[in-house]
């Protein structure tokens, strides 16, 4: 068998391996029937369609997983009525719990042990500066999230720090 022989007798498998997939055989299946491994079958079926397009959850999906989800439908069993793999729909209810929580999570000022515990208003932003090598620059500073004894906040670049009430006090952001 010649060079030639041999790739169109493999064009020819392959176009019957894409055929069969057309056909609604699995990839087990179509293993099965060629001789090929299922990894193969599925590594010439993605040379031959590419790779798949990428799909979002809609905000209808969304509500449609949450619904399920309420008649006490299983995570596999949602995944398969909306066409989405398990984790994304672990991920959605996942997000809409922390959403719920956060919602109905009410901070209020409490007294632990010795230290006070002010609600800061979401979104408090400070300035700090700091001097490097004869140098001062400011960074402001964003609350991301308070706890009890301090508050993580965000600076423009992205970095996160946590400052702790004592110094909050001393930056005049508690009064």
């Amino acid at each position: 068998m010649t060079r030639t022989e041999y790739e169109i007798k493999i064009q020819n498998l392959h176009k019957e391996v894409y055929r069969l997939s057309k056909a609604g055989y699995n990839k087990q299946e179509i293993a099965d029937a060629t001789g090929y491994s299922k990894g193969y079958v599925e590594r010439i079926l993605y040379a031959m369609n590419g790779p798949a397009e990428r799909r979002t959850l809609s905000e209808a999906d969304k509500e449609r997983i949450i619904k399920l989800r309420g008649e006490g439908k299983t995570i596999q069993k949602i995944a398969e009525a909306v066409g989405f793999s398990a984790a994304a729909v672990q991920r959605c209810l996942k997000i809409k719990k922390e959403e719920e929580k956060s919602r109905n999570e009410e901070p209020d000022s409490t007294i632990l042990d010795n230290v006070v515990h002010i609600l800061i208003p979401s979104g408090t932003v400070f300035y700090e500066t700091v001097r490097e090598e004869g140098m001062a620059r400011r960074i402001k500073w964003t609350l991301i999230r308070q706890y009890p004894y301090h508050a993580m906040f965000e600076n423009q670049y992205g970095r996160k720090r946590c400052f702790p009430n004592a110094e909050l006090m001393n930056k005049g952001i508690y009064k």
